[in-house]
């Protein structure tokens, strides 16, 4: 329950006399009276008059009240220009302080340090002035002043390890941070001047105790690089370590903005040679062993993936860049020597855009250099988009060199073309030696390996012209086929040995000379020969002027003649005779007039098997004595229709046929001479019938 004095408002109060001592308080006033029994209204409880000397309403917070020299009062504002007053006095030695109690500013002034202090000064130092009190702390606490340090030192000395030095710490309500500041002007702190190149701009420094003193173990250096503007001052930053052998200082890594915004970094020693724009440059120095690689990336991981390096081109600048084009060099890795005065190239191998360039798509071409003995790189090797390697360039002084192990090594062309044809020097218009021998060839001329041996070929489609040797359409491949035209072709060289086929399907005979003086068969010189439509010539050189037909497909006058007819058919004739000394052979053509047939000649002269002939048709058993057995092998793979023939000449035999094949007409038993057996087999059933 509340106590209350009497109350009312001023108006009430003047109606009323208080008893002695009793309180009454006006509500609107929000004054107090006490009654004496007789005065009405009682008497005014009085406000205090004045406050040293000032009177009215007196603020407790203001700064209007003179100090006293006892404490029966104290504000805020008094307490700090206590301290204030107290600091200005000069209690700390080497210090000189004014205090402005208006602003309440301190201001510290001297070119020496703290070196001693007591009670309630700046700092508490401990009785012998050199150490800072373990208990104690200097704080700092100002926003947007400074603690200055002017041509001093700041110091920290721990006597214990594991611990923060130096600690900076941010709280505020947005993403940034506060920051580590080191700067350099040349001039003075008054009038500031502006560095220049090379200038350093500040070092830390990590030091060590070697028993006698701290020594630099390692350092950041910042120093300037190139001109000083008002808005760019370019610069590098330098990490030094000192060497274990000599204990000199070296760098170990430099990050320079010489060339921005595509600056270079530098591991090792640092040196303005071969920086380019945006370089990475390693260094090395004493490094003897091949096996100490400069550069090392390493890849752990548990699927088929290595280390790799990628290197990108882009057309354009950095902020807006553009496809790259046909022939733009993607990347490059240098080989350099230096040889006197600077670094020159040795080799290169250069990644090129080798085509179109689209999206997703960019055809690419390696391409191996070297320098030559004038320093020049040229191309020795390139590999394009196709695939297709290309050795040398195009000179007169393309060389390719397989070598082998040593003079008693193998050097070896090797390809996995089994059907097809592998050719080398395709499109050649001048001359290939291999091993002594020059060939000449042109118009997509080649040097075809096959399995039996090396010959040169090629193959040239081409028109007849002209009507004599001089307007004939020169041929220079070693497989001519003549698609279109009229008059005549004319032979390449009669290079020895080298030989030539000329096919003719242009719907009529052509003429085919050889070239110059030279001759065909024994003709005269410069005559062509005959050749027939859809007939094919094929020639060799016997000598350096005279072509011979390996397939005899012409009209010759006189000796052998071939005509083919438009369906395809061929007719051979023989102009001269046939001695009984001369040795012709002839498979699968039809005779007329001619009967000329070979026969396998089989000796039985034991009980044994004999095969029959697998190519010829007549089989003749010589049967040297009687009771003899012969057991005869037919052909083992027979085509339709092929004929197998064979006759007891010579005494009786008795004739058995091995398992396998199937006979109609058996032949059985014994056999006297002379009895011969023919048999035709039909593919259909594979069955041998006895004509």
């Amino acid at each position: 329950m509340a106590l209350q004095f009497r109350r009312g408002t001023n108006t009430d109060r003047l109606t009323i006399t208080p008893a002695v001592g009793e309180p009454l308080y006006t509500t609107d006033t929000q004054l107090l009276y006490v009654g004496d029994g007789i005065t009405a209204g009682g008497n005014l409880v009085s406000h205090v008059s004045s406050v040293n000397g000032l009177t009215g309403a007196v603020s407790l917070n203001s700064d209007l009240i003179p100090g006293g020299s006892h404490n029966l009062y104290f504000t805020n504002t008094l307490a700090n220009d206590s301290v204030g007053q107290m600091i200005a006095s000069g209690t700390l030695n080497g210090l000189t302080v004014s205090y402005n109690s208006t602003t309440h500013a301190i201001t510290m002034s001297t070119v020496s340090n703290i070196q001693a202090g007591t009670t309630n000064s700046l700092a508490y130092y401990a009785s012998n002035g050199t150490t800072l009190s373990p208990s104690s702390s200097i704080q700092w606490t100002e926003g947007g002043n400074n603690l200055n340090i002017t041509n001093g030192n700041y110091s920290s000395i721990s006597n214990y390890s594991g611990a923060q030095s130096l600690t900076f710490s941010t709280y505020a309500n947005n993403a940034l941070g506060n920051s580590l500041a080191f700067r350099k002007a040349r001039g003075t702190n008054i009038t500031p001047s502006a560095l220049l190149s090379g200038d350093t701009v500040q070092y830390l420094n990590f030091q060590a105790y070697n028993g006698t003193s701290f020594e630099n173990v390692a350092q950041l250096i910042v120093n300037t690089v190139g001109t000083v503007t008002s808005s760019i001052v370019p610069a590098e930053i330098k990490f030094y370590t000192n060497d274990a052998a000599t204990g000199a200082a070296m760098p170990r890594l430099t990050l320079s903005g010489l060339n921005s915004p595509a600056s270079s970094v530098t591991i090792g020693p640092s040196s303005t040679t071969d920086i380019g724009s945006g370089s990475l440059i390693i260094r090395q120095s004493n490094i003897s062993s091949s096996t100490l690689a400069p550069l090392i990336i390493s890849n752990y991981n548990s699927d088929t993936n290595g280390a790799a390096i990628t290197m990108r081109k882009y057309r354009g600048t950095f902020l807006s860049y553009t496809p790259v084009l046909q022939n733009d060099v993607l990347a490059q890795i240098s080989g350099k020597g230096y040889d006197g005065t600077s670094t020159s190239y040795a080799a290169q191998i250069q990644v090129i855009a080798d085509g179109s360039v689209s999206t997703n798509i960019v055809p690419g071409a390696i391409s191996f250099l070297t320098a030559n003995n004038s320093g020049t790189l040229t191309q020795a090797l390139k590999l394009d988009h196709s695939q297709t390697a290309y050795f040398g360039v195009n000179t007169a002084n393309s060389i390719v060199s397989i070598l082998g192990n040593g003079t008693s090594g193998t050097a070896t062309i090797t390809s996995n073309v089994t059907t097809g044809t592998a050719n080398l020097f395709a499109g050649v218009t001048g001359s290939v030696n291999i091993g002594g021998i020059t060939w000449t060839g042109a118009n997509n001329t080649a040097l075809i390996i096959n399995n039996g041996g090396l010959q040169f070929s090629s193959a040239s489609s081409v028109a007849a012209a002209g009507t004599n040797q001089g307007t004939a359409t020169q041929l220079y491949a070693d497989n001519n086929f003549i698609t279109s035209g009229t008059g005549g072709v004319v032979l390449p060289a009669a290079t020895t040995g080298r030989e030539v086929s000329v096919t003719n399907n242009t719907g009529a005979s052509i003429n085919v000379y050889p070239q110059g003086t030279h001759t065909i068969e024994s003709g005269s010189a410069g005559v062509p020969t005959v050749l027939p439509n859809l007939a094919t010539i094929s020639l060799m050189a016997k000598s350096g002027n005279n072509w011979w037909t390996i397939q005899p497909v012409y009209n010759g006058g006189t000796g052998v003649s071939i005509t083919q007819s438009a369906n395809g058919s061929v007719t051979w004739s023989i102009g001269q005779a046939v001695s009984t000394s001369s040795n012709v052979t002839f498979a699968n053509i039809s005779r007329a007039g001619l009967d000329i047939t070979p026969a396998n000649y089989i000796t039985v002269s034991s009980s044994t098997t004999y095969a029959l002939s697998t190519s010829v048709t007549d089989n003749i058993l010589l049967v040297t004595t009687t009771a003899l057995t012969a057991t005869l092998t037919f052909p083992p793979s027979p085509v339709d229709g092929q004929r197998v023939k064979f006759s007891v000449t010579t005494n009786t035999v008795t004739l058995a046929l091995t398992a396998g094949p199937t006979l109609v007409g058996t032949f059985a038993g014994s056999v006297t001479a002379p009895t011969t057996f023919t048999y035709v087999y039909r593919l259909s059933n594979t069955t041998w019938y006895r004509v």
